[in-house]
């Protein structure tokens, strides 16, 4: 049930604030590289404001500002992602290099107006997550090996957990999420913590941040707050009960589907790995018969999302997502495949 009690936004910046004094003595020659961007898109430095362009990298002091229809993406830590909303200011509060023993790189930013994702996952057990420090209006966020979308304006801010747990400073004290899909207001009428239930899909909130005509990060983003706003899978699942199978022996991607695994895609659901979506069918058709004439054998599957249909080229059809997960970095391993993720297939 939600929730509220008083809080003062204005009298508690200083406050928030606080927390990031002291840590302006980042190491030179850190950085936050620009992965990509959109739009006009405008790097502030010594108050001097000049077009930012994509092999440059951001430095302590920097803010970057976005236009009305521009997305900015940096790279934070080793393999997290901090991608900017249209009309918004991020601050660049400091930065440090990675220190063993966990080599794990802490960025403090500011987000002074709008919205930005941040997602500081690993891209696998051999990389340490990324730590984000984030103050965006009266909440201070650390983002730690987790995903979250905040958003700062007049009217409130808000945090919504994606992925993991995060710990949230707000006026009332602290607050931890850790429920995914769920959310933290904190506005003039106080603070309101809801439940994944009560706030249902993310996907407007999401599309804020998500780059335009760019269909596989649409569908990413929207099947992941689709599933995050349903109570329950939408597909079968193994029991949990039943041990999880063994790992495919073969260390290559995805190898052609058996005559029973081509059964059971036609018979039931289960799960497949997405190595590209678009929003055409005949170009995802020639997608899946470039992959599968490269020996990652692949299909479309076509996807209601959005109020719209998106093209999803799968590869194979695994009878649990255990299975799915097992073979997942082997098709990462391949450059153009580092963003592939896993989906339940009908």
């Amino acid at each position: 049930m939600m929730g509220f009690a008083k809080c003062g936004r204005g009298v508690l910046a200083l406050a928030v604030f606080a927390g990031m004094a002291g840590s302006a003595h980042a190491a030179s020659g850190t950085r936050l590289d620009i992965v990509r961007l959109s739009g006009d898109v405008l790097r502030e430095q010594a108050s001097v404001a000049r077009a930012l362009e994509v092999p440059e990298p951001l430095n302590s002091g920097d803010r970057v500002h976005t236009g009305r229809a521009s997305h900015v993406a940096l790279q934070v830590g080793r393999t997290g992602l901090a991608t900017l909303g249209p009309d918004s200011t991020l601050r660049i509060h400091s930065l440090f290099p990675p220190e063993p023993p966990t080599r794990m790189q802490l960025s403090k930013l500011v987000l002074e107006q709008g919205s930005i994702n941040i997602d500081t996952r690993p891209k696998d057990a051999s990389q340490p997550p990324s730590d984000v420090r984030l103050n965006a209006g009266v909440l201070k966020l650390r983002i730690f090996g987790a995903a979250a979308w905040i958003r700062h304006d007049d009217a409130a801010d808000e945090v919504c957990l994606l992925h993991g747990a995060i710990e949230v400073g707000t006026p009332d004290g602290p607050q931890r999420l850790d429920e995914p899909g769920s959310c933290l207001l904190a506005s003039g009428a106080g603070t309101a913590l809801s439940s994944a239930r009560q706030v249902g899909s993310l996907a407007a909130r999401l599309q804020l941040t998500a780059f335009p005509n760019d269909d596989a990060l649409r569908d990413e983003i929207l099947q992941r707050a689709q599933a995050q706003a349903r109570p329950q899978p939408a597909f079968p699942v193994a029991p949990q009960t039943e041990p999880a199978p063994p790992k495919p022996a073969a260390a290559a991607p995805v190898a052609a589907a058996t005559p029973n695994t081509a059964a059971a895609a036609q018979t039931g659901g289960g799960w497949g790995i997405v190595l590209g979506s678009v929003s055409d069918a005949q170009r995802a058709a020639a997608e899946a018969e470039r992959f599968s004439a490269e020996g990652l054998q692949a299909r479309v599957v076509p996807a209601k999302l959005g109020g719209g249909t998106t093209y999803r080229i799968v590869s194979g059809h695994f009878a649990t997502k255990d299975e799915a997960d097992a073979m997942l970095p082997a098709v990462r391993a391949r450059r153009d495949l580092q963003g592939a993720w896993i989906v339940a297939t009908p």
